[in-house]
């Protein structure tokens, strides 16, 4: 049988081959870019200030020019994270500084209608907030004092007292007869005083050891203590007075707090202060507030008692509640809480108030402790919530008031 075999024209098969090419050729959509469409000029970064920012807290000032005077044409970036504009012109971005904490921060602008990015690099953003001294949630600390040394200590339910060093090495340093301190300050020749809520003054000597008791017997429950500059040591609690103690360890009721229940104590440019609630009858005292008393004498004499801030009023009906005290070098009061805010802030000279890095440092705030710098400690203490239970360093941008008992 034979195959027939057929053969096509050479030409036609260049005819074909050409349109099966033809029609398989991608299909690309227009270019997008326009040789004649008209752009924003680019924006361009000539300086950026401050270079040294507390992350989640500072705003920072962006100069340069292109930018839009309209905030929501700038896009504003802090190492890919976006940042709050506050305010816009067509030569400066005032903005607040993304929680993004680093040594080397690259900043990246752009503007709505600009083709390319203004880019800034480095800047600096520190830690506004860390947790300090490797404490987790099996440490349950109490108390919080410091010392000249920037050493810090707490009581653990261990019945140990820590301290921790400035490059974060926790230590024992002592044992208390008790699971809980309720205040704790260094008082003169390097001496730990401790309370624990009852009537005694405990304190342990100068580099460590057991707790002692200094006085051993006060006239009605104390709470928190601190000195004043001429050695004598202040405390009060639910024991209807302020006390004042002399080196020696006597004592003398020297101003009355009857139906108060006296939380913190501190010592502030000649005055006692003292924080806590009114349980008594009398409606023209706050229920809840910081009290002062005037030192008087070289000997602890105080003078009569002066309301210097009704936290009752500020807080409101079923508000949070004080739990601690203390004071910057300018005055203003700073005031724990056990919710809603973790500190708030207190002008006397102005009345104002506002929060200490809301949305950044968080409650409760049992204990404060300034260092002797612009560090503020913190002790979270919390018997409920073992998550919260931590030793926090709140880098401030002011030092705190002078604790005479360091000295």
């Amino acid at each position: 049988m034979k195959r027939i075999v057929k053969v096509l024209n050479p030409f036609l098969l260049v005819i074909i081959a050409v349109a099966l090419f033809t029609g398989c050729e991608n299909k690309y959509p227009n270019s997008i870019y326009s040789p004649n469409a008209k752009y924003n000029p680019d924006p361009v970064i000539t300086d950026v200030q401050p270079k040294l920012a507390l992350a989640g807290i500072d705003t920072v000032k962006i100069m340069g020019k292109n930018f839009s005077p309209n905030p929501e044409e700038n896009t504003v970036y802090f190492n890919g994270k976006k940042a709050v504009i506050i305010s816009a012109s067509e030569t400066e971005l005032t903005v607040q500084a993304p929680n993004v904490p680093s040594d080397s921060v690259k900043i990246d602008v752009a503007v709505h209608g600009a083709l390319l990015f203004a880019k800034y690099a480095p800047i600096k953003l520190e830690y506004a907030s860390i947790e300090y001294g490797g404490f987790d949630d099996y440490m349950n600390a109490s108390g919080l004092a410091c010392d000249l040394s920037e050493n810090i200590y707490v009581v653990l339910t261990t019945r140990k007292v820590l301290k921790v060093t400035p490059d974060g090495t926790q230590e024992d340093y002592g044992t208390v007869p008790f699971f809980i301190a309720t205040g704790m300050k260094i008082g003169p020749g390097g001496y730990l005083y401790i309370l624990r809520g009852n009537r005694t003054v405990y304190r342990i000597p100068p580099g460590g050891g057991a707790a002692q008791k200094f006085v051993p017997r006060i006239s009605g429950r104390i709470y928190d203590l601190d000195f004043g500059p001429n050695g004598i040591l202040y405390t009060a609690g639910k024991a209807d007075s302020i006390f004042s103690v002399k080196p020696d360890g006597s004592f003398l009721g020297t101003a009355a707090y009857v139906d108060y229940s006296i939380k913190s104590v501190r010592v502030y440019d000649g005055y006692v202060y003292v924080a806590g609630e009114y349980n008594g009858t009398d409606t023209t005292i706050p229920k809840e507030g910081v009290w002062r008393n005037q030192i008087t004498s070289t000997d602890g004499k105080l003078g009569n008692s002066e309301l210097v801030f009704d936290w009752a009023a500020y807080a409101g009906e079923n508000g949070p509640s004080i739990l601690s005290i203390t004071f910057s070098e300018k005055g203003n009061l700073y005031i724990g809480e056990n919710r809603d805010n973790a500190i708030t802030i207190y002008s006397p000279g102005t009345g104002s108030t506002r929060i200490l890095y809301p949305g950044v440092i968080f409650p409760p705030t049992n204990y404060l402790s300034w260092g002797n710098g612009n560090y503020l400690y913190a002790n979270r203490h919390n018997d409920m919530n073992a998550s919260e239970r931590r030793i926090m360093r709140y880098t401030m941008k002011v030092n705190g008031a002078p604790y005479y008992g360091r000295k």
